[in-house]
């Protein structure tokens, strides 16, 4: 079933639900926000931004410039850790860096939190990084797969897996402390996050994990 052809259809939405899928926010228009699994939609709360870039045809997010824990947005689905039952997931999402800094790390999509780990756990990675230098400045396809019944974790980006390695038990969704329920875009978990610019779109978290054809595609390869 491919992406390109069922990417609004119910039977697409049925489909990702079917592999375990919580969240999918396309972001794929001028206020398009919602959330096609809970059909609720993000609510940006003032600080930074996060607005539609016709020329780039997603959104363009700007981390708030000070404040440790503010965030652009917020999706409150009632995610929390007693969803992943199995210690495993895996989170896809598309960027193009804007921000380009050896001190500077992203921090795109995280589970509501106040924990600079918890909150890394989700984000983008480029390599096994979220420094903004390390990142392509064309679209990064990034996807990250925490394999808890395998005692692994791999990393994928633009189709392909770039390495497995044993897991990060700090990642694990059962160390997750979270600030309530729900999901953030552009948490500032550290001063090293202030003022960072990306675009984003196409974000995906199951709590399963799911297999690299199955990424590839989701993503738009097959």
């Amino acid at each position: 079933m491919s992406k390109r052809e069922h990417q609004k259809s119910e039977s697409y939405i049925d489909w990702l639900k079917s592999l375990g899928c919580l969240v999918y926010l396309p972001l794929s228009d001028d206020g398009d926000l919602q959330d096609r699994i809970s059909g609720l939609s993000l609510q940006l709360t003032g600080y930074g931004s996060m607005v539609w870039d016709n020329a780039q045809q997603m959104y363009k997010v700007t981390h708030p410039s000070s404040g440790t824990y503010n965030y652009v947005a917020s999706l409150d689905n009632g995610l929390s850790v007693s969803l992943f039952q199995d210690g495993n997931y895996t989170v896809l999402q598309n960027i193009v860096m804007i921000t380009n800094s050896s001190s500077k790390y992203i921090c795109s999509f995280s589970p509501k939190s106040q924990n600079s780990v918890t909150c890394e756990a989700t984000s983008a990675t480029w390599g096994t990084t979220g420094r903004t230098n390390s990142f392509p400045r064309a679209l990064a396809k990034c996807g990250y797969v925490g394999n808890h019944s395998q005692s692994n974790r791999s990393f994928y980006q633009n189709g392909t897996l770039f390495g497995t390695y044993a897991e990060y038990t700090n990642y694990l969704p059962s160390n997750w402390n979270m600030d309530g329920t729900g999901i953030t875009i552009g948490c500032n978990a550290s001063n090293r996050r202030y003022g960072v610019q990306y675009y984003i779109s196409e974000i995906y978290l199951f709590n399963t994990p799911i297999d690299l054809q199955t990424i590839r595609e989701i993503q738009g390869y097959e």
